[in-house]
């Protein structure tokens, strides 16, 4: 079996040395008697003693640098990096020119009808201011009214003593009727005398027998007409009053009451002086709502 040192004797044991020696082969046995057998084989001797543990082996000489291995392949590309900050804007172009003016638009609808006033109340419908006018026309009658008025506010005209007239038209004013289908009554008065007038079969009903030019004079007065679009005679009445005629000292006061025998619809109304124009003044025309 091995023998080791003393404990004294030992010190730090290394890595193991290469085994020892194998121990001398023991003495052969004697040899036999002559010439008589031989004698047998000798017993092996006991195995020698192990050696001493060999002494640790000097460090090895450091290896040489290594070849370079192969480069690596390409790594994969990297994720897309933010999106950067907007850059500042940009100074602002100068006007391009004005383009061509567009079509004009359709007509828009007609609105809704406003509402009307109270029974009885006024609409102002149509105002004419004559300037030298030869006639002033009315033509915004509808089925909303059977009522007009015309109120007749300080009328001038161009000839002395010329009478003021009233036709109607069933056509929107394109004609008026001037043949012999008017009837007409008054009665008129003044301070020193009244008498009645009238006449059948006329071209016109007789609204004034006889205006004043001077610029201090003027001819003023109310007419209502009755019911213009139904399919029966027209009628109208009224009152006007003005001086006769410049030489005239006698301011005339003119109640009448007249009809256009015509069932069609009367859907236009005009004013004229027999002869002459209107130099000056303003026609109203109202609706009486129902």
């Amino acid at each position: 079996m091995p023998r080791t040192k003393p404990r004294s004797a030992q010190r730090l044991i290394g890595p193991a040395g290469e085994p020892g020696d194998s121990g001398a082969t023991g003495p052969a046995g004697p040899a036999g008697t002559p010439g008589g057998p031989p004698g047998p084989t000798g017993a092996l001797g006991p195995p020698g003693l192990d050696g001493w543990d060999g002494e640790a082996g000097l460090d090895g000489v450091p290896g040489g640098r290594g070849v370079a291995g192969e480069t690596g392949a390409t790594g994969a590309a990297g994720a897309t990096g933010a999106t950067g900050a907007a850059g500042a804007t940009g100074a602002t172009g100068a006007a391009g020119a004005t383009g061509a003016a567009g079509a004009t638009g359709a007509t828009g609808a007609t609105g809704a009808a406003g509402a009307d006033g109270a029974a009885g109340a006024l609409v102002l419908l149509e105002t004419q201011t004559a300037s030298a006018s030869a006639v002033l026309d009315f033509t915004a009658l509808s089925s909303l009214y059977d009522q007009y008025i015309f109120e007749l506010v300080t009328l001038l005209p161009a000839t002395n003593g010329a009478a003021l007239w009233l036709r109607m038209s069933t056509d929107g004013g394109a004609s008026f009727a001037a043949g012999t289908a008017y009837y007409w009554t008054a009665f008129s008065q003044h301070e020193g005398a009244s008498g009645n007038n009238g006449a059948t079969g006329q071209a016109q009903i007789v609204v004034h027998y006889g205006q004043a030019t001077a610029s201090d004079d003027s001819l003023n007065g109310s007419i209502r007409l009755y019911d213009p679009l139904g399919a029966r005679t027209k009628t109208v009445d009224g009152r006007t009053v003005c001086r006769y005629a410049a030489a005239d000292a006698h301011m005339l006061q003119w109640f009448f009451t007249g009809f256009y025998r015509n069932v069609t619809a009367v859907n236009a109304i005009r004013f004229l002086n027999a002869t002459g124009t209107i130099a000056s003044g303003t026609i109203r025309m109202y609706g009486v709502a129902k």
